[in-house]
C-alpha cells in the first residue's frame, strides 16, 4: 500500500462502497421507523459496525501511505478522500441515531398524524436522492451533479425550517403529543445533518474542500 499510485484508486472504490452502505443505512433506519420493525433496527446496527471498520481500514491504509512520495494532485485526492470517509461514517451515525428514535418510539407505542408520516416520506426521498447524486459526482469527479447536490441540499435545509415551524403548529394545537413530536424534530434534524455531509462530498468534488 505504499504506493499511492495504487493505494488512492484502491482507498475510493473502498470509500464508494462504504458511501453505498451509509446511504443504504438511512434506507433502513427510516424503513424500521415506517414499519415499526425491530429487525430493520438490528440490521441498522450491523451494517453501522461494517461502515466503521471500513472507515478505519481505509483511514489506516490512507495514512500508511502517506509515508510516500505523493504529486500534489495525489496529495489533494489522499486529503479528500480521509474527508469523505469521515462524512460517511457520519451519515451512517445519523442512521442509528434514526434507528435509535425508530426503537423507542416503538417502546413509548407513539402515533404520527398522516401529515407527519407524509412530510417524513418526502424528506427522506430528498435527502436519499442528494446523497445518492452525491456518491455518483464524487465516484465520477462529475462537477456539474455536485452542482446539482448543492442546489438540492439548500431545498433540504429550508424543508427542515418549513417541517419544524409546521411541527411546533401541530404541538402547539395539541394535534401530536410532545413525545411523537420530540422525535419528528429529531428525525427531520438527523436529515438535515446527512445533506450537509452530501453536500461536503460535493465540495470536494469541486475542490473547494
Amino acid at each position: 500500500a505504499s504506493n499511492p499510485a495504487i493505494a488512492i484508486p484502491v482507498a475510493s472504490r473502498e470509500v464508494i462502497r462504504m458511501a453505498r452502505l451509509a446511504l443504504e443505512n438511512v434506507d433502513t433506519a427510516m424503513e424500521a421507523f415506517t414499519t415499526n420493525s425491530l429487525k430493520k433496527v438490528e440490521e441498522v446496527a450491523e451494517r453501522e459496525d461494517i461502515v466503521d471498520y471500513l472507515e478505519r481500514e481505509i483511514c489506516r491504509y490512507l495514512v500508511q501511505s502517506a509515508r510516500s512520495e505523493m504529486s500534489e494532485k495525489q496529495s489533494l485526492s489522499h486529503t479528500s478522500l480521509l474527508h469523505a470517509c469521515n462524512d460517511l461514517e457520519r451519515v451512517s451515525d445519523h442512521a442509528d441515531n434514526i434507528a435509535s428514535l425508530a426503537t423507542f418510539s416503538m417502546e413509548g407505542d407513539l402515533s404520527y398524524s398522516d401529515q407527519a408520516k407524509e412530510e417524513l416520506k418526502v424528506m427522506h426521498r430528498l435527502v436519499h436522492d442528494t446523497m445518492e447524486k452525491a456518491i455518483t459526482a464524487y465516484d465520477e469527479h462529475n462537477t456539474e451533479l455536485a452542482d446539482t447536490v448543492l442546489e438540492q441540499e439548500d431545498q433540504i435545509d429550508i424543508m427542515e425550517r418549513r417541517l419544524r415551524n409546521s411541527h411546533i403548529k401541530r404541538l402547539n394545537e395539541g394535534r401530536c403529543s410532545p413525545t411523537a413530536g420530540v422525535v419528528f424534530l429529531d428525525i427531520i434534524s438527523n436529515f438535515e445533518r446527512v445533506g450537509d455531509h452530501a453536500s461536503n462530498l460535493a465540495l470536494a468534488v469541486k475542490g473547494e474542500i
